[in-house]
């Protein structure tokens, strides 16, 4: 365990008011409130929601608004770009894409189900608006989550040489979130997955920890997310 958790020792570089202001916008402003805006602006001017181009630009803004508010800790000093980074990001992005694969196969086997209410709801909606669901995986996603999961729970967290609360705090937090859409709209059978998003989680953790630059973390997030877009564009063609 020793091996992998060396890195992070430094004081976390974000204040406690942009911790707070990161986990406002993300946890209440983008998953509730500005959905629900949208919505209303929606009501007021018809075509709005439906125009393929919303969405698109929606997440542009928030990914601009992830990067402005991650600053301090995409900035953070001690980020390591070398050859072995790049051997960290490789091998952590097959362990995260077999990993998962593994882990969602076993699900399946176990509870019968194909896949997640989550995944099948992205596929959905990739059907719709590929652009969207494209910009929303693998550009929006990997920078914001990046921030919010890795950069501040699991970077606030990890001082004292404390690992495994930070660990599984900001894994099950990540997993939580991806079922959280299907468990509002009842679907409780997306909480099977649960163990295969924090997996995922977990990769993404010591990626950050063991280079100690969240952008390796990022680049991890983007390639496992852009071979899911791949596929779905395979299967639509």
């Amino acid at each position: 365990m020793s091996a992998l958790f060396n890195r992070l020792t430094a004081k976390s570089p974000a204040s406690a008011v942009d911790v707070v202001v990161i986990l406002v916008i993300y946890f209440l402003g983008y998953t509730f409130l500005f959905p629900a805006l949208i919505l209303l602006i929606g009501e007021v001017i018809p075509g709005f929601t439906e125009w393929p181009y919303t969405d698109v630009i929606y997440h542009g803004i928030m990914t601009l608004v992830f990067l402005f508010l991650g600053r301090r800790y995409l900035q953070e000093k001690g980020k390591v770009w070398n050859l072995k980074t790049l051997l960290i990001v490789f091998q952590g992005f097959l362990a995260m894409l077999f990993g998962a694969a593994l882990l969602n196969i076993l699900i399946s086997t176990l509870t019968g189900l194909d896949t997640s209410i989550n995944q099948q709801t992205l596929i959905d909606y990739f059907l719709e608006n590929s652009l969207a669901v494209t910009v929303q995986a693998v550009i929006f996603a990997p920078i914001a989550e990046e921030v919010v999961f890795r950069g501040v729970l699991f970077r606030q967290l990890r001082v004292n040489n404390r690992v495994i609360v930070p660990l599984l705090v900001s894994s099950m937090v990540f997993a939580a979130m991806h079922a959280l859409g299907a468990v509002l709209m009842g679907a409780w059978s997306d909480l099977w997955f649960i163990p295969m998003y924090a997996y995922m989680g977990l990769v993404l953790a010591v990626v950050y920890e063991r280079t100690q630059n969240l952008y390796a973390a990022i680049a991890v997030h983007l390639l496992n997310n852009a071979v899911s877009i791949m596929a779905m564009y395979s299967l639509i063609n």
